[in-house]
């Protein structure tokens, strides 16, 4: 017997406003042990078993960062469902595929070669957003064109150090205050309907307790650290 999915709640709510409320894009910063990667991953499998055939490619900047990452966090996820029985994977070139149909394509941004094929792809993620250029956002979304199904954009990262005086890509076209563990609806001319949300490890009811107190350590012993990683805020850091 299969377990079902079991989602932290702000994703719960995630997949809920992205099934049923018509949004295109999920653009989620997240500090350190949010769940964010995680929880996108479990919405990403219940839209494949929700349309069979549904297919999506996973981007990091580097294609060799993503065997030992998000590749080993999707078949860490299908194992614990205990469906086995229903999936398998390629290692050259990275891909899983559900028995149902469905696909994960992983691919870099590094070379154009590998990004080829996104004809039939109805859906993106791309993990460490902050790794990539606003170019290959414009490249990846207009690549997706496959029929049939909705056609869905999921973005999420760490937070970074500030730019002093300057705004990354990603600030200037989502936003950089967000209200920490809720959804915020945009409409973004020349984008569409966007759900921003910032996560931090309060939002994870998974989050070993001893990460718990490690993080929370920060706000005496690393006060810039804390606001980075616990508050998952944009933080002037010295040196960086």
């Amino acid at each position: 017997e299969q377990r079902s999915i079991e989602l932290n709640p702000i994703f719960d709510d995630l997949y809920l406003e992205i099934e049923s409320g018509g949004m295109d894009y999920s653009y989620n910063i997240g500090g350190r042990w949010s769940g964010k990667t995680y929880g996108i991953l479990q919405i990403m499998i219940l839209i494949c078993l929700k349309y069979p055939g549904y297919k999506w490619a996973i981007f990091r900047k580097v294609y060799a960062s993503i065997k030992g990452t998000v590749f080993e966090e999707l078949r860490e996820i299908l194992d614990e469902m205990d469906i086995r029985y229903l999936w398998e994977d390629r290692v050259s070139p990275l891909h899983i595929y559900l028995t149902n149909g469905s696909e994960f394509i992983f691919k870099g941004m590094d070379s154009k070669e590998k990004n080829k094929g996104l004809a039939r792809v109805h859906g993106f993620f791309m993990e460490e957003l902050n790794e990539f250029d606003s170019m290959d956002f414009e490249t990846i979304d207009n690549g997706i064109r496959g029929k049939e199904f909705p056609h869905y954009g999921f973005m999420a990262h760490n937070p970074v150090p500030k730019l002093p005086g300057s705004l990354y890509w990603f600030q200037k076209m989502f936003g950089s205050n967000q209200t920490q563990g809720t959804l915020t609806k945009k409409e973004i001319p020349g984008l569409g309907k966007v759900l921003v949300s910032q996560t931090t490890f309060l939002n994870n009811a998974f989050c070993p307790e001893k990460r718990k107190q490690r993080l929370i350590g920060y706000k005496e012993t690393n006060p810039d650290l804390y606001k980075l990683w616990a508050l998952g805020e944009y933080t002037e850091l010295k040196g960086a």
